[in-house]
């Protein structure tokens, strides 16, 4: 039995030596550089500025007019001004067990304690032309369907600017930024997108999940917390290009919850983790955008950049799935299956194809188990013969 209880002492060890020297390196040790190949640049895209004044999330729900898209799974709706998602919430999830508690809220208006908001916008780098901002109110062109429509502003000077909106029949939004150029010269803007939302310092955490900016570009993921984004103030990185030929995507991760932003793998220009000071108590503002040249827009010519932005629960069958079709690498690693993914996603997948065979977990955890042991116990039988030889040889002797 001394052997089987030293076996299972520098297995526990094993372990706990792994765990504790990921969360001391990744505490006190690492260093968040930027990929080879990076460098850093100024951003062009517009601050977003703090408030002074707060409202409650109703209120400042009423304070504008809004277009909703929603399906069976997701409840949100575009502000006509500024062309913000900034309400988002989860139908089939909720804040606690209490089945009448509210469901889970990913995105708040501008004005709330907790605000949250993703912007797609233009910019004109040599700041001549008159483009759409954050007090600019679109008019809805084409709204008959809930899951579909499009709002549309005139600059008054020959440009014409849409912005379509669809989500599928999960978490998945297609966001189309079209510029119709009826002038008779040639012009030259800039498209981002951007999530921007504020974090409380008093949230909790867990360290062993990853919470705060993630993203894939270039090559492999990178993770920041915000912790780590305080104290870089701001990361910015340009000119990526991935070496997958997959799309690079950038967001935020919550311990249950997901945002990112996936622009077309035609559309990789600068991708950026950034984070932005508020003059907020116990609070600070955080953002990740992307932004691209549209290059030469012709005379009577127009071009049109489409983004995709997932916004949900992370369900881990969904984002394989989103991960093959929409050709997006390490989409599933949005969930932090930590140093032994090779191992902890396939026994994760296993629990959840027991859960979904017996629809208990109690029950899954079983059957986990015995298939485990049933898979290791070639190896513990031959432990097992070599313990009792071995116990035979020291009776003899």
């Amino acid at each position: 039995m001394s052997e089987v209880r030293n076996l299972i002492l520098a297995v526990v060890a094993s372990v706990a030596i792994m765990l504790g020297w990921k969360y001391i390196y990744g505490e006190f040790f690492a260093v968040k550089t930027v990929p080879e190949g990076v460098q850093e640049s100024e951003s062009l895209i517009p601050e977003v500025d703090d408030i002074v004044d707060y409202a409650s999330y109703s209120d400042a729900l009423k304070q504008v007019p809004r277009v909703e898209l929603k399906n069976s799974k997701l409840a949100a709706s575009v502000s006509l001004r500024g062309a913000l998602i900034d309400d988002a919430s989860l139908v089939k999830y909720r804040v606690s067990l209490d089945k009448n508690s509210e469901n889970v809220l990913l995105m708040s208006p501008e004005g709330t304690v907790s605000d949250s908001m993703v912007e797609f916008g233009w910019v004109d780098p040599k700041h001549v032309l008159k483009v759409p901002g954050r007090d600019t109110v679109w008019a809805l062109e084409d709204g008959s369907d809930e899951q579909n429509f499009t709002i549309r502003w005139d600059n008054g000077e020959g440009l014409i600017f849409r912005l379509k909106f669809s989500v599928d029949q999960d978490y998945m939004l297609t966001v189309a930024q079209e510029v119709i150029n009826n002038t008779d010269v040639n012009v030259h803007l800039a498209h981002y997108g951007r999530i921007n939302r504020a974090h409380s310092k008093s949230s909790k955490s867990f360290w062993i999940s990853h919470e705060g900016a993630i993203g894939s570009f270039g090559h492999g993921l990178k993770e920041w917390t915000y912790k780590n984004l305080e104290e870089a103030g701001s990361i910015r990185l340009s000119g990526v290009t991935r070496e997958d030929g997959g799309r690079s995507w950038i967001g935020f991760a919550d311990k249950y919850w997901f945002t990112a932003l996936i622009p077309s793998a035609s559309e990789q220009g600068k991708l950026a983790f950034r984070t932005q000071r508020v003059y907020r108590e116990g609070a600070s503002r955080f953002q990740v955008d992307y932004s691209k040249s549209h290059g030469t827009i012709g005379a009577h010519d127009k071009v049109e950049a489409v983004t995709h932005l997932f916004m949900g629960a992370k369900e881990l069958e969904l984002l394989d799935q989103y991960k093959d079709t929409l050709n997006i690498p390490m989409f599933d690693k949005a969930v932090d299956f930590g140093m032994l993914y090779f191992i902890t996603k396939p026994v994760f997948l296993l629990l959840q194809y027991f859960h979904k065979l017996l629809g208990n977990f109690g029950l899954a955890i079983v059957m986990l188990t015995v298939a485990i042991k049933l898979v290791a116990f070639p190896l513990s039988m031959r432990s097992y013969v070599s313990m009792f030889k071995l116990k035979r040889l020291q009776q003899r002797f």
